[in-house]
């Protein structure tokens, strides 16, 4: 508080030492907020009270003659705090500033909740005596228990969807197929039953919480980033993007600078959290894949004697799941904290399984696999059995096969599925019944 008020006294000097009376915001400009003097991006995100958070950008179209002070509010405040609330921008500095937006952490079930992000900017600047629409964040609730699942079929007109990731928004994003398109798959985002085909030949491989869709296209020689109904080609090879905007694949993307994430030696990264922090799968002769987590430094996660292993998810708070094969070939779905591993077991008792999602809350999903039987999707915690989401659908829905994709902090799950009476299989959302737990 000491130094806002610090820095607000700095900036009224400022503008007095300039000539000017006072920072004024009268004669707002009306703009569309494509051609607007300042720009926030995302223009829409998701926080968790379990612990992730939403980033911004705002940026300056040009240098302004005096200082802009813009403070940020959140309405309601009960929900949501900004950090840091207030950004000053000088003309000999107007690069571009950020700023974060978490979740106030509470005890009561009150479900998931719209904020409203407003930025209110003052400068004696003519230019820049524009006020930015209010930014929307989904705060998302943690207090709750799941007593069983509804399923949701996403892309309805589709013939068949291979849904890849869910976001906190419960936003889906899926490579989708479609007859009269020569049954070829192509990206598209379900947005609450609204649809954006991203077009064909696209395949995603990764979804933030802002909607920003990354992936690969013609015939994966190139990769993409999607963003407000525009594509762009990138560089590398692509798998993931956190909700700061920063991508991994065959090493980790920011802002245009390439990382190398174990110097130089090929890896493939396949899940990250806002903090970097990466996991995934790294070649080793004959033809073995080992799983390992990387934070600055690269830490290779063992073996149980087998020659696959790889993790495919990792939260906010550096626990990451996956799977490691036995010397008989038998996955086992694995969890890491902090250094220490754990076996989860199987939900049905078929000797192998794989952990596939992990949310904020410690909610685990993955699937029981054998060659032969028929694959079970379960839900589970460290330290908890594991329980068949089959025997937890409590609107008759039957499926003969299921894969289970993902699971986002509202407890939602992304569910590749056969379902019984049907061949081919479709993307589902299954939607959580909760009580205050």
């Amino acid at each position: 508080m000491a130094r806002e008020l610090i820095v607000g006294a700095l900036l009224e000097l400022f503008v007095v030492g300039c000539g000017v009376d006072s920072v004024e915001t009268t004669d707002t400009a009306v703009q569309s907020v494509d051609s607007a003097p300042i720009t926030v991006s995302p223009r829409a995100s998701a926080i968790s009270e379990a612990g992730d958070k939403a980033y911004f950008t705002v940026a300056l179209q040009g240098s302004p003659h005096g200082p802009v002070r813009i403070d940020i509010s959140i309405d309601p405040p009960s929900e949501a705090r900004a950090v840091p609330s207030t950004l000053i921008f000088m003309p000999n500095d107007s690069s571009p500033r950020s700023f974060q937006v978490e979740a106030v952490d509470d005890d009561v079930f009150d479900g998931d909740i719209h904020v409203a992000v407003r930025l209110d900017v003052r400068s004696a600047d003519p230019r820049y005596r524009y006020q930015p629409p209010a930014l929307d964040v989904l705060s998302v609730d943690d207090d709750y228990v799941v007593t069983g699942y509804r399923k949701v079929r996403l892309f309805e007109d589709a013939d068949g969807a291979n849904p890849v990731r869910l976001n906190n928004r419960g936003q889906v994003v899926a490579d989708v197929a479609h007859y009269s398109q020569s049954n070829l798959l192509h990206a598209e985002i379900w947005d609450n039953g609204v649809i954006t085909d991203l077009g064909y030949p696209t395949r995603a491989t990764g979804m933030n919480d802002a909607g920003v869709v990354v992936g690969h296209y013609n015939d994966d020689r190139y990769s993409f980033r999607y963003e407000d109904g525009e594509l762009t080609s990138i560089p590398g090879e692509v798998h993931a993007i956190n909700d700061r905007g920063h991508i991994v694949g065959d090493a980790l993307y920011v802002e245009g600078t390439r990382t190398e994430l174990a110097g130089g030696q090929a890896v493939t990264g396949l899940a990250m959290n806002d903090a970097d922090h990466v996991t995934g799968w790294f070649p080793a002769p004959p033809y073995y894949r080992y799983a390992f987590y990387w934070d600055g430094a690269f830490a290779d996660l063992g073996s149980m004697g087998g020659p696959w292993n790889a993790g495919l998810a990792i939260n906010e708070h550096d626990q990451l799941v996956g799977y490691m094969w036995d010397p008989n070939i038998n996955y086992h779905a694995i969890y890491f904290d902090g250094g220490s591993m754990v076996d989860l077991g199987t939900a049905t008792g078929m000797p192998g399984a794989l952990a596939t999602g992990i949310n904020n809350r410690g909610d685990i999903v993955g699937n029981d696999h054998d060659g032969g039987l028929a694959t079970q999707g379960w839900i589970g915690r460290v330290g908890q059995p594991l329980r068949t989401f089959q025997s937890q659908l409590v609107d008759g829905s039957c499926f003969f096969m299921m894969e289970v994709q993902d699971i986002n902090d509202r407890g939602q799950v992304l569910v590749r599925g056969w379902e019984c009476g049907i061949g081919s299989p479709h993307a589902y959302l299954f939607e959580p019944i909760k009580s205050a737990r």
